[in-house]
């Protein structure tokens, strides 16, 4: 045991005989045997605090997953061109082909970490024509291509997600990150005729496919664009060349 508490309230626990066995590396040996005779790609959430840590997901002989997620990217939570260069560094240098991800169910969105509140939707321009334009895959959340935001609950009794109810208020939980996502500016967003699990923000009315897939300028219609890369990127594109190289060159 360690000393202190985590936001649970549960004692720390030192994972010295419940984390990163040598033993894990031989079954995902194994699973990836199976993957090669099936054509399969194995994907691993792979939570590592290092590059090193990354880097053996791989496997010393590239025998283990073909594509370990960089979660190591979700940690840097400003625009830093810095930061940014030594993560892809980093990666860079492994064994195998770059995973990266800025945002998932357990993660505030990437729309409010990296967001300064006037010009959230030019930074979400910016972000995904940074990391989808990287050697290597991105693997990207529902709703960061229309510029979901978190709609965190107000009150301990709102709360759906176990982590949120025990922590509260210190750690109010994953319920933010996991609302349905945004169709059209119907009520619950076009998700359910009914109230769904989890509400939706206010910003559904602005931010679902239906709305930017008519805006030439949208978060959505910009992301595919980048997907597609290739295609002119024409007024989309402005606000996020004039943002990276005014405000963060990289």
């Amino acid at each position: 045991m360690l000393a202190g508490k985590n936001a649970q309230g549960d004692p720390n626990m030192e994972n010295t005989y419940n984390k990163n066995f040598p033993e894990v590396h031989e079954e995902l040996q194994k699973l990836r045997k199976v993957a090669d005779e099936s054509n399969a790609v194995l994907i691993g959430e792979t939570w590592t605090s290092t590059a090193d840590e990354l880097d053996r997901y791989y496997g010393q002989k590239g025998n283990e997953l073909q594509m370990p997620m960089d979660f190591m990217f979700t940690t840097v939570n400003q625009l830093s061109p810095p930061e940014f260069r030594r993560q892809i560094a980093a990666v860079d240098v492994a064994h195998g082909w770059p995973v990266f991800v800025i945002s998932n169910h357990d993660i505030v969105r990437s729309y409010n970490r990296y967001g300064d509140g006037k010009n959230n939707d030019a930074i979400a321009k910016l972000m995904g024509a940074f990391y989808l334009t990287l050697r290597g895959t991105p693997i990207m959340y529902y709703g960061e291509e229309i510029g979901m935001q978190n709609n965190d609950p107000k009150r301990r009794e709102d709360v759906k997600d176990p982590i949120g109810r025990t922590g509260w208020p210190k750690e109010k939980g994953r319920d933010g990150e996991r609302t349905p996502m945004q169709w059209n500016a119907a009520p619950n967003a076009g998700f359910s005729d009914k109230a769904p699990w989890l509400p939706v923000p206010p910003s559904f009315k602005t931010h679902n496919v239906e709305s930017e897939s008519k805006d030439p300028n949208s978060v959505l219609v910009c992301i595919r664009k980048f997907l597609r890369f290739g295609i002119p990127m024409k007024r989309c594109s402005t606000a996020v060349i004039r943002l990276s190289t005014k405000t963060i060159r990289m």
